[in-house]
């Protein structure tokens, strides 16, 4: 019985933090290409992410305020994907700034960023959901040619509760840079794409 009541809560637990949506694999910009070889990429530059929202916001400071944001998420989004690749090893030499020379450079965009407030993500889940979206680029940077792509699609829990009052947009950009960070290294050997359950 204690068994199972340890289970539930665990359970439980796993659930409230949770977050929804997905971040896919590395995909190849040449579609012939079945997987990505990056071995050949000693240095990484993790650049800061830009803009590309299209939320719509008639009142120019509020507008001001919202881009401000979205630049911070930017900088904060690319730093945790430094910090991941890092931790991984996933390369030899990881950069914050434009390389000179061979190397990889890893930037994109951020295309959706909704915060919310944590009352109306309790009270009105679907109406309050947090969101972060984003595109992430890999690209020669010696030639500039975009090499892959990854796709971050997030958004808090929708059923509310104290699982969606702890998702800030924030909490979200966590998950995607730690799979950006494993799909590198993946794709430079240094680990295993896990194995399918």
């Amino acid at each position: 019985m204690h068994s199972a009541i340890k289970s539930s809560v665990l359970l439980g637990a796993a659930l409230l933090l949770a977050a929804c949506g997905s971040t896919s694999k590395l995909v190849a910009t040449d579609t012939e290409s079945q997987s990505l070889d990056l071995r050949a990429y000693e240095r990484v530059a993790v650049l800061d992410f830009t803009n590309a929202t299209s939320r719509e916001i008639k009142d120019e400071e509020k507008r001001a305020e919202y881009a401000a944001r979205v630049t911070e998420a930017g900088v904060k989004f690319a730093d945790l994907i430094a910090g991941e690749m890092r931790d991984h090893k996933a390369a030899p030499e990881v950069l914050r700034e434009q390389p000179e020379g061979k190397a990889l450079i890893v930037k994109g965009e951020i295309t959706e960023y909704v915060p919310t407030n944590f009352v109306i993500r309790w009270l009105l889940p679907i109406v309050g959901e947090t969101k972060f979206d984003a595109v992430v680029h890999f690209i020669d940077a010696e030639s500039g040619t975009e090499l892959g792509t990854i796709l971050v699609d997030k958004n808090s829990w929708p059923l509310g509760g104290w699982g969606a009052i702890t998702q800030t947009v924030d909490s979200l950009m966590g998950p995607p840079a730690q799979k950006v960070a494993e799909e590198l290294a993946i794709a430079r050997g240094v680990m295993q794409r896990p194995a399918k359950k």
